[in-house]
């Protein structure tokens, strides 16, 4: 049985930090590829299969590949989309490692540093 915890715990993290999940955002799922070959050939099958932004980096030492899709951030749709990429990944022996959003600043923020940069150029 999978263990979908620390997953529940990084939504809990997002909402700690005021992070607005009503809307879709992008989220990048990854995981690690043995070699270049595998990497490419986990990119191709998943690309085939219709998963958007996918996309390998790295080198030799460090080789990930990414899956990045808009969407609602809960748990739920987090787990659906691992599941998935799992089914897909079993096959090369690889599986999805983990997931992450990139957010940044509250939009009140970076109205309040625009102001205070624009009175500074004055």
């Amino acid at each position: 049985m999978d263990d979908w915890s620390d997953d529940a715990a990084v939504i809990a993290a997002l909402d700690e930090r005021g992070v607005d999940r009503s809307a879709p955002m992008d989220v990048e799922f990854y995981g690690y590829a043995k070699d270049i070959d595998h990497g490419r050939r986990i990119c191709q099958h998943l690309a085939n299969a219709s998963f958007p932004g996918v996309k390998l980096e790295g080198d030799e030492g460090t080789l990930s590949f990414f899956v990045k899709t808009p969407m609602i951030v809960d748990l739920e749709n987090v787990v659906l989309v691992q599941k998935s990429l799992n089914e897909h990944l079993a096959a090369f022996e690889a599986k999805c490692d983990g997931w992450g959003v990139m957010t940044g600043p509250k939009p009140s923020v970076v109205k309040r540093l625009s102001s205070l940069f624009a009175k500074k150029g004055k």
